[in-house]
């Protein structure tokens, strides 16, 4: 079992503070079988804020390689920025690879890519 969650350099985990994109990657990258994790493995995207030194660098490029994780434009993944609920939402159902069948449009808040 890998420690998915990972507090911060200060010793804090911080449980009631807002959550980035940046982070969300790193979690659902860290919860990847070693097989998995190897088998797409990478150091590069097509981001150009997400900087080739940043701690976040390899999940969101693994993440991405996957097709599990997007952008919020075609060329910015803006990592820092807190995650909303659609966007942590759909990287998950990416991740557990779930598909609904006949979505009901019972939000009604909910338009397009999050």
């Amino acid at each position: 079992h890998y420690s998915y969650i990972i507090g911060y350099k200060d010793g804090l985990l911080r449980p009631y503070g807002e959550i980035s994109r940046g982070e969300v990657a790193a979690i659902f990258f860290r919860m990847l079988t070693d097989k998995t994790r190897n088998e797409y493995w990478s150091q590069t995207n097509s981001f150009t804020d997400v900087d080739a030194d940043a701690w976040y660098n390899t999940p969101v490029s693994t993440m991405t390689a996957m097709g599990i994780l997007s952008g919020r434009t075609a060329a910015t993944f803006d990592p820092d920025a807190p995650i909303t609920r659609a966007a942590f939402t759909k990287m998950a159902v990416n991740f557990f690879d779930y598909h609904v069948k006949d979505y009901d449009g019972r939000f009604t808040d909910v338009e397009g890519d999050a």
